[in-house]
């Protein structure tokens, strides 16, 4: 079982102003997701206004994907319903056109109160698509299933052959780590909060995720994972604050799927508005939206100065105490090194005139042969003192010959 590494983007779905599905802008969507460093997309979820679609709207979305999708980039396809019959039947679909993956969350009515309510629900929909990895997307907050995954791991481990994983969109990091966990992590545990990434690397996971802030700050949360790969732990924290400031600003113009995707607008890709009942920004509103957006960005950015400025600081201080200990430090090994080769040149000394000596050369013959130790001292090193052994034998013979014949040095 493949595990997705790097993030995935839960697409907007672009309307027309009539509120029909315009297709034409997602080879362009495409490209700026590849760009900003994304994996693949997770199509008709949330984000994409899915359960507002019909199911040929939804089947046509996914083609034209598939259509524009690089080698590599994965289209996974969301084909939760609240029709079970509908949700195989695009399961069915996703596997016809190749998409790489299917997955679906509960539906919001009826609400499911039971684990094996849920199994059964995620056993028909896979069995749609059986040679396609298949996703359970957990988020309660949208269908009120308020339901303990790790034990929908256990129920579900071997009742459902293509099940792989969750997509976990949900604020406890401890029953993500534990679902994580798992059979030593057998199952793949897509982590789908985008303010949250941070921690969850911190506990081991989320080595892959599905996000929905991703459409807009892609490069922001892929950096995230970069610079804790990295070992940049600030840069991580850096980012990862960013990242809750831009989620500040879309939870104050009814969230992601209204404020998010009016933000696509104003990095240059117009999406167009939501589908009823959702409430489009009124054009006062993207104007407030965005003055927040550059209000906070400047906040932090003055704020990553500021914190800079103190890292310098301190690192100036640290390298001039660091210089002082060097400098001190060198004093010593210098007034070590003087005194040491002091006393290996009077040690030199000390043996060369030994070894002559020891020829019975008489200080006379030293002084005219000039056989003595030549003592050098460059850098705070004393040179080897030069006491060559034809010297010595040189010195040997002459005094012998001196000795025996009564003739003096025959060297003169």
């Amino acid at each position: 079982m493949e595990k997705i590494i790097g993030l995935i983007n839960a697409p907007f779905t672009p309307f027309y102003e009539n509120g029909e599905v315009n297709y034409e802008p997602i080879e362009a969507y495409a490209k700026l997701l590849v760009k900003n460093g994304l994996k693949g997309v997770f199509i008709n979820g949330s984000s994409g206004e899915g359960y507002m679609l019909t199911d040929e709207e939804r089947m046509k979305l996914a083609e034209r994907w598939m259509e524009v999708a690089p080698d590599g980039f994965k289209v996974i396809v969301h084909v939760g319903s609240c029709c079970v019959k509908s949700s195989r039947m695009l399961a069915e679909h996703a596997q016809k056109i190749g998409a790489w993956g299917i997955g679906a969350m509960a539906p919001p009515f009826p609400k499911i109160g039971r684990i094996e309510e849920l199994v059964k629900y995620c056993e028909e929909i896979a069995a749609g698509a059986p040679k396609l990895p298949f996703y359970y997307y957990h988020i309660p907050a949208f269908n009120g299933a308020f339901l303990s995954m790790l034990a929908f791991l256990k129920a579900v481990e071997n009742r459902i052959p293509n099940f792989t994983g969750i997509k976990y969109t949900f604020e406890s990091l401890y029953e993500y780590n534990q679902c994580r966990l798992y059979k030593d992590g057998k199952f793949d545990m897509l982590h789908g909060q985008d303010e949250t990434i941070l921690p969850c690397l911190a506990m081991g996971g989320a080595q892959g995720g599905i996000g929905g802030t991703t459409n807009y700050n892609g490069i922001n949360l892929v950096g995230i994972i970069d610079a804790w790969k990295a070992g940049e732990l600030e840069q991580a924290r850096e980012l990862q604050n960013f990242s809750q400031e831009v989620i500040n600003v879309i939870c104050h113009f009814r969230g992601n799927i209204v404020g998010g995707k009016r933000i696509m607008k104003l990095i240059g890709l117009d999406l167009g508005g939501n589908r009823t009942p959702f409430q489009n920004m009124t054009a006062d509103e993207e104007k407030q939206m965005k003055a927040e957006r550059d209000r906070r960005e400047t906040l932090l950015q003055a704020e990553g100065h500021k914190a800079a400025s103190i890292t310098r600081a301190e690192g100036d201080k640290q390298a001039m105490i660091l210089a002082a200990e060097g400098e001190r430090d060198a004093r010593i090994a210098r007034a070590e090194g003087e005194a040491r080769a002091i006393y290996l040149a009077k040690k030199a000394e000390a043996d060369g005139l030994a070894a002559l000596r020891e020829a019975k050369a008489d200080n006379a013959v030293l002084e005219l042969k000039k056989y003595e130790a030549l003592i050098a001292m460059s850098n705070g090193r004393a040179a080897k003192i030069i006491v060559p052994t034809d010297a010595v034998n040189a010195v040997k013979a002459n005094v012998l010959f001196s000795e025996t014949t009564g003739l003096g040095d025959i060297t003169r």
